[in-house]
Formats: structure tokens, C-alpha cells, sequence
């Protein structure tokens, strides 16, 4: 879940989704968005104020490390 309570966030073999949800006296949804696209295993979380999103993966010698900042504001454009 978002921060906010306002979306729901799940993996597929191969992308990080998002979909928005709304709860008052059933569960309504909106349509899914494509957060990011990646090859391999990888884990997720969100910072506390959802505007950063940390990816992780096993990491080898040499590799990089990308930090995706301000995500739904990246989003919403």
C-alpha cells in the first residue's frame, strides 16, 4: 500500500504496478499504472512519504545503483 492508503502497489514477473483504490462502504478500483519495467528479481518499497521508491536487487561488483525520486509526482505527468 501507498503511504496515503490511496493505491495499491504489486509486482509482476517483469513490472511494478500500481492501481488505485478506493475503500467507503465497498472497494472500488481504478486502472492499473505501469510504475516500472525491470529483467531479473527484484524487491520494492516506498519511503513514508511516497515520493521515493526503492528497488532492490542482488547487486555484483561493478554494478549501479539508480535512485527514482519524487515517483508519483512522475506519474502523474
Amino acid at each position: 500500500w501507498s503511504p496515503d492508503g490511496k493505491y495499491l502497489y504489486y509486482l509482476t514477473p517483469r513490472e511494478l504496478k500500481r492501481i488505485p483504490v478506493t475503500i467507503s462502504e465497498g472497494i472500488e478500483t481504478g486502472t492499473e499504472e505501469l510504475v516500472a519495467r525491470f529483467s531479473g528479481h527484484f524487491q520494492f518499497d516506498l519511503h513514508p512519504d511516497g515520493r521515493v521508491l526503492i528497488m532492490g536487487a542482488p547487486i555484483r561488483k561493478g554494478s549501479e545503483v539508480t535512485l527514482i525520486k519524487n515517483v508519483a509526482g512522475r506519474l502523474s505527468q
